[in-house]
């Protein structure tokens, strides 16, 4: 290259562009050499919970403890003197 062309010449738009294939090659390499993701997981529960079997259990105990609670209720609040 002459002096006239490397006045001329502005690698400003080529720096990015590297910049962005650099990093992109970083990425690619660090997930080729990371432990791969292993956690159990069950569908619907996510591996982590009872899932709906532990809410359909509290919402019964609500219901029965409801239901107790009601039977210790007098069934007349105010008494017919007649």
């Amino acid at each position: 290259m002459n002096m006239y062309d490397r006045s001329q010449y502005n690698p400003s738009n080529r720096i990015g562009a590297l910049m962005k294939a650099k990093a992109y090659r970083a990425n690619y390499a660090y997930n080729l050499k990371r432990k791969p993701f292993a956690t159990e997981q069950t569908p619907g529960t996510g591996g982590f919970t009872r899932g709906l079997d532990m809410q359909s259990q509290r919402l019964f105990d609500k219901g029965a403890a409801k239901a107790r609670s009601e039977s210790f209720r007098p069934e007349n609040l105010v008494k017919d003197t007649n």
